[in-house]
């Protein structure tokens, strides 16, 4: 699991790496050569679904989204083992709704033979890529929510990073 999540975090620093470069380089390109690269734009554009969908995991599995805890300090016990139980799974399904939505649209751009505007190619492998990462979140989180169950209530510390 250590070198899956090696593998995820280097794939995603090489994805922002390249959008990076990408840019820099279309910008040289086109300010001082006049010579901007053809579809950059779009390609940015699909490296960023690839930067964002890849790190979706390894923040969810880690539970540090971005949070609020205005009451956590009025939440103990049993009570945040049930709020934390709700946040896991609400997690998960919506993961898996993201999987979905990213399945239907890669099904639909198929069936519609869609392709970008400037370089003309498919986005379909891309977005199936992006649901099975999803997909693969929201089974994850799942099994991360049965096991936390598992847990005794006093074992539960509060998650947040706000």
């Amino acid at each position: 699991m250590v070198k899956l999540k090696l593998l995820a975090l280097v794939a995603v620093a090489v994805a922002v790496f390249a959008m990076a470069g990408l840019t820099f380089v279309d910008v040289i390109g086109r300010y001082f050569f006049n010579a901007p690269i053809p579809g950059a734009f779009e390609i940015v554009g699909l490296i960023l679904g690839i930067a964002m969908i890849g790190a979706f995991p390894l923040v969810t599995f880690q539970e540090r989204h971005i949070t609020v805890d205005l009451f956590d300090s009025f939440i103990r016990g049993r009570f945040r083992r049930v709020r934390q139980v709700t946040v896991r799974l609400g997690t998960a399904a919506m993961a898996g709704f993201m999987a979905e939505r990213l399945y239907a649209a890669a099904i639909d751009e198929w069936a519609n033979d869609f392709v970008t505007e400037n370089l003309e190619i498919t986005r379909v492998p891309l977005l199936l890529v992006m649901a099975a990462i999803c997909a693969f979140t929201a089974v994850g989180m799942t099994i991360i929510t049965i096991r936390g169950l598992r847990q005794p209530v006093k074992g539960i510390e509060k998650t947040t990073i706000c």
